[in-house]
């Protein structure tokens, strides 16, 4: 079996769409929230088991040839297997009506270019039938139905698509809806403990506080608060980054198995310099200013790589990486005839291309960083068994109190 990791984005997002992407981990009940009475009548006569789907062109040769646009999601994985297969995986953020919306794209994408027929869905199970709804006569008032529920998260992007444009796509639900409807009880159950829950972890918290002050140094203390204050409050990951790289750094830790959180920094901070509106007129004229100065060999370069980029046939990562690499040439060969050189000239470009490419090479790995790099310093720090153990008691208070 052969599987590819796709993730979907949106424009416009910077730094807090990785506190976002991270709170999305929590899981949404689909039929607890409506989608089953808007389905059911459509649901009789399902079929209880996954159809397989084979594929005519050949698994390796489809890793090879896939492409996807930078505007509606970034493939972060891909793994060969043995099967002549493929599965692709994209990940969810439930009851967002940009991701559904992205997400319908992706498929829309590869249903078109690689002729995708079946999608698996959680929240569901057995065939989801929507080729009723598909043939309602006025299109206009079932586009406007179906982005009415969309938005009110009744309905998930790959059904919304299958509605209004792809009614021969095959929409599976997965789920076992006996465990799935235990599980939601088990839920609803504890929902109803919540406020009692609540007082009891607060006075845990007070009681592990007290005991803090006495068995942990200040500097553990330190590195608690702020760790507490951005998964409390989800706003403060820069600031605890950067607490834990200055604590790296005085203790000697080696920074470089933590590319994401380097990368994060420094995001942060070209987005403090770069005028994007002067960075926007820039290119521009740095487009004018390249068919002028490059010699005939790297013209015809730069103007298919141009065109491949605008045909989406070219990562945006890779292009303006180029991009960067042709503004660095250009300004070597003008610096020599005494001339400004370009990079002077264009810096809210530069600045604006590094930030694309840091800005796409940022996933959710960060948070595994963020942990492997606090468990780093604090064995430098711990002094005692005392303190070992008061973390482990922390660490399973957080768990709880999520």
């Amino acid at each position: 079996m052969n599987g590819l990791r796709v993730s979907t984005a949106g424009l416009g997002l910077r730094v807090t769409a990785f506190v976002t992407l991270f709170v999305f981990t929590t899981t949404s009940l689909v039929w607890a929230d409506g989608l089953q009475p808007l389905m059911t009548s459509l649901d009789e006569g399902r079929s209880e088991a996954p159809p397989e789907q084979a594929h005519d062109w050949a698994s390796k040769s489809f890793f090879q040839a896939l492409t996807l646009p930078d505007s509606i999601g970034q493939i972060k994985q891909n793994f060969q297997g043995t099967r002549d297969r493929i599965v692709i995986h994209i990940q969810d953020a439930h009851a967002n009506e940009e991701a559904q919306r992205n997400i319908a794209k992706i498929i829309d994408y590869f249903a078109r270019h690689y002729d995708l027929k079946l999608v698996n869905l959680e929240g569901g199970q057995g065939e989801l039938f929507t080729e009723a709804l598909s043939f309602f006569p006025n299109k206009k008032a079932l586009g406007n139905v179906a982005d009415y529920f969309l938005r009110e998260a009744r309905l998930t992007g790959p059904q919304h698509l299958a509605i209004l444009r792809r009614p021969d796509l095959m929409l599976f639900g997965v789920e076992d809806k006996q465990i799935y409807e235990q599980n939601r009880q088990a839920y609803l159950e504890a929902v109803d403990f919540r406020e009692r829950d609540v007082e009891i972890l607060a006075d845990v918290e007070k009681v592990l506080d007290s005991v803090s002050r006495f068995v942990f140094s200040e500097e553990l203390r330190r590195i608690l608060k702020a760790r507490t204050n951005f998964e409390t409050g989800g706003r403060e990951l820069v600031g605890y980054i950067r607490l834990l790289v200055d604590s790296a750094k005085q203790y000697k830790i080696a920074l470089h198995d933590f590319p994401d959180m380097h990368s994060l920094l420094e995001l942060v901070e070209l987005e403090r310099q770069i005028d994007f509106d002067a960075a926007e007129l820039e290119t521009d004229s740095l487009i004018e200013d390249m068919k002028q100065l490059l010699s005939r060999d790297r013209l015809s370069r730069f103007l298919t790589n141009t065109v491949q980029f605008r045909m989406k046939k070219m990562k945006r990562a890779e292009y303006y990486g180029y991009l960067e690499n042709q503004i660095g040439h250009l300004s070597e060969a003008q610096a020599e005839e005494s001339t400004s050189a370009l990079d002077t000239k264009y810096e809210n470009v530069l600045k604006y291309l590094r930030y694309m490419q840091l800005y796409d090479s940022i996933d959710l790995a960060i948070f595994e960083e963020i942990q492997a790099l606090e468990r780093a310093i604090k064995n430098k720090l711990f002094r005692s068994e005392d303190e070992i153990t008061l973390d482990r008691l922390y660490r399973v208070f957080e768990i709880y109190r999520k």
